[in-house]
């Protein structure tokens, strides 16, 4: 999507890793999101940055963002940046602060052509295009689980997208 967003990438594996980590420091008990939420609340880290419910829950709002991105460029001809801008005012605008907000414009100039971005999974854009709507259709109600996880345990109070 651009050099810009090299920031987000890093964010999003720096919180797949750490929930990989508290999965991998006692796999026994952690054998799904749910046991992990709940040790983090009966801890008393719940809201906690550091908090690997934190994490899980910036997570769901990454995959949230990309699931509507996708969404938007297999279901319209509009170009990358206006599916990035549409798919950030209505999934993780309102949790960023102004400079985070100010970042993400900044990192939009950066983004290439809608036709150069669907190339990069295949030279066959109506080939990609029907993937990326098939990945959309079968990741939307895992996604779901993990929002209703995170609504059910009160780290978040609904889903933005």
């Amino acid at each position: 999507m651009g050099s810009g967003l090299g920031m987000v990438k890093s964010d999003v594996g720096g919180n797949i890793n750490n929930t990989r980590k508290r999965v991998d420091s006692d796999p026994n008990t952690f054998t799904n999101l749910n046991k992990i939420c709940e040790q983090d609340i009966a801890d008393g880290k719940k809201g906690k940055g550091s908090a690997t419910c934190t994490k899980i829950l910036w997570l769901k709002r990454a995959m949230e963002f990309l699931v509507l991105l996708l969404e938007l460029l297999v279901n319209s001809e509009d170009e990358m940046k206006a599916c990035a801008e549409q798919a950030y005012e209505k999934t993780l605008r309102n949790y960023h602060g102004f400079a985070t907000r100010q970042i993400f414009k900044l990192a939009m100039k950066t983004v290439g052509k809608r036709e150069n971005f669907l190339k990069k999974f295949g030279e066959d854009i109506a080939g990609t295009t029907a993937t990326l709507k098939a990945f959309v259709d079968t990741f939307k109600p895992s996604l779901q689980a993990v929002v209703d996880l995170l609504q059910k345990t009160g780290l978040e109070d609904g889903s933005t997208a």
